[in-house]
């Protein structure tokens, strides 16, 4: 459906249920929400900007309504006020310091589809919908607005009817109010006061808005800090002012001297809500961390990234690629977590869906096994691009890994056939032909991920198989016998092998909502915690991929995150 048309039609009955509700609120239930108004959330984007946020968006609207990112509404809205929106109310203007989009009410008679009203306005949406982030707009308000008639807003809403409202003059009180709802259920506005200097001089609202919380500020400090009803969904951006109606049930008619009303806005802006694309932390011997460096302007669209050999020395190098474009990128890194191309392939075939990289040729470079889940084809290639064996293999819906029986052999290839509950080794012959090796038949058929490491001892690898939505970890030895097993509080979302203690032998991170633990196996063979970064902030949950590799060089397995768009 048409963008305008989807939100005009939600548009009449969320309005009605959203003053609904702050006439509801206003008079009984203004108690029964946390508000948390504590300066540490001083997250202003002067702050945002220190710690590398990006401006991803903006409109300084010199002088022009930008059509290509906005467009005016054409509504009747006879329910809670008494005008008409215009597109043509809404227009660049300047005076003689900022030029402006402008949105004119105005004082005039005029014959609508909901029968004869007596004032125009204008309700500006944007074209784009937006998630999370900093959001900022620098308004002007005309003095009139101040004489109860008039209800300029900047809010967020979607087609859920969820909305973030920055803020809305209450035509009552005089005073700047904001809220925030889901589903239009208990939206919350809080009264923070009159602000008659919005009508002398350009101020600046702005929110900034995560999962879990949202900050709003007036003029770069923070008046309102919200925990509960916080939506979810990206929204659209709306400006509007709205006429009389149920912010003040006295002003059943408009005064004619209170016109024209104009509401100023000198610019939008729009940071992103995540920091970083890509981030590398550094651990010790006692897992303690440090960030080595956060990469901004990483392509944020890899749909792999995965650790390598390509230069034959102590730092891990990294292979992307990125189906869509058949693209295939080799880098080196520099050991302070800074990546330079090595090699740009940019007509592999865009069907692989699942890519390991290891040393399967025993050269000590690493090679690339690439497997399509449909067709079950296995193709092996080197870092120049040359195909060195294709294979096919008959099972799918297979979960592919490498596997290493002695640190002196080159890879095999690990295949668990999860509709058949079998493990399967391919050792790699000296035509580099694959030759079926061990078979494994008792393995679950519920599990989705898979992960290979030395977990046991340092010279055979071991087999971690996980179920992610159960939470549960099922350690085999490379021979298939099962040894241990672990069930974690909740899902997983990913997990990451390597030595990040330096004793030795591998260890397993894993990584999910709201935590970040590190597991061992004891002397019982027992997969314990040994060590959380819960609430680590380097440590948040909207990583896509974590990988382990000798990034600063040190003996220690340090960690990779990178979060695809």
């Amino acid at each position: 459906m048409n963008i305008k048309l989807k939100l005009q039609k939600v548009i009449f009955f969320s309005v009605i249920v959203f003053f609904y509700f702050y006439l509801l609120l206003n008079s009984s239930c203004k108690d029964d929400f946390q508000t948390d108004k504590v300066n540490t959330y001083n997250y202003s984007f002067i702050d945002m900007s220190r710690t590398g946020a990006k401006l991803v968006f903006n409109d300084e609207f010199t002088n022009s309504f930008n059509l290509k990112e906005w467009y005016g509404i054409t509504w009747c809205d006879t329910f809670s006020f008494l005008n008409y929106y215009l597109p043509g109310n809404i227009y660049g203007s300047q005076d003689k310091d900022y030029n402006f989009v402008r949105i004119e009410s105005k004082y005039e008679d005029i014959s609508t589809p909901c029968g004869m009203l007596h004032s125009t306005s204008g309700w500006m949406v944007s074209k784009r919908l937006y998630g999370y982030g900093y959001y900022e707009a620098k308004v002007k308000l005309s003095p009139s607005g101040f004489e109860k008639r008039f209800c300029p807003a900047f809010w967020l809403y979607n087609d859920k009817r969820d909305a973030i409202c920055v803020f809305e003059i209450d035509a009552k009180t005089n005073s700047v109010t904001s809220n925030n709802a889901i589903a239009d259920i208990s939206a919350t506005f809080r009264n923070h006061g009159e602000k008659d200097e919005i009508s002398e001089e350009f101020k600046v609202f702005g929110i900034y808005w995560t999962k879990d919380l949202i900050i709003y500020y007036y003029d770069n400090k923070i008046i309102d800090t919200q925990r509960v009803l916080v939506p979810k969904d990206s929204m659209f951006v709306i400006f509007n002012t709205t006429v009389g109606g149920a912010f003040n049930p006295n002003a059943k008619t408009v005064n004619p001297s209170a016109f024209p009303y104009y509401f100023d806005i000198d610019y939008f802006r729009y940071y992103t809500e995540r920091p970083t694309v890509s981030r590398f932390i550094a651990l010790d011997e006692s897992s303690n961390f440090r960030i080595m460096t956060d990469n901004l302007d990483w392509e944020d669209d890899w749909d792999f990234v995965l650790p390598g050999n390509f230069n034959n020395d102590e730092i891990t190098d990294l292979f992307f690629y990125k189906r869509s474009e058949g693209k295939a990128v080799f880098s080196l890194g520099d050991g302070l977590g800074n990546y330079s191309i090595l090699k740009i392939h940019e007509d592999w075939s865009r069907e692989w869906d699942q890519i390991v990289i290891a040393d399967f040729g025993g050269s000590n470079y690493s090679d690339i096994l690439l497997y399509n889940n449909v067709s079950g084809k296995l193709e092996l290639c080197s870092i120049d691009g040359s195909i060195n064996h294709v294979w096919q293999f008959s099972g799918r819906n297979v979960l592919i890994s490498n596997i290493s029986a002695s640190l002196s052999k080159p890879d095999d290839i690990l295949i668990y056939n999860r509709p058949e509950g079998e493990g399967v080794i391919l050792s790699i012959n000296d035509e580099m032909a694959f030759d079926a090796t061990q078979i494994f038949i008792d393995y679950s058929t519920s599990y989705d991920k898979m992960y290979v490491g030395y977990l046991t001892n340092s010279e055979k690898m071991d087999i971690l198989l996980v179920n992610s939505n159960l939470g549960e970890i099922s350690l085999f030895t490379i021979s298939g016998k099962k040894i241990s097993s672990y069930k974690n509080q909740g899902s997983i979302k990913l997990a990451v092998i390597g030595d990040f203690d330096c004793d030795n032998r591998d260890e397993l991170m894993i990584y999910g909502q709201d935590y970040d633990v590190f597991l061992k196996l004891n002397r019982k063979n027992e997969l314990i915690p040994y060590k959380s970064l819960s609430g680590e902030n380097a440590f948040n949950d909207g990583w896509d991929f974590i990988i382990s590799g000798q990034f600063d060089g040190n003996y220690a397995s340090d960690l990779m995150f990178y979060d695809r768009k």
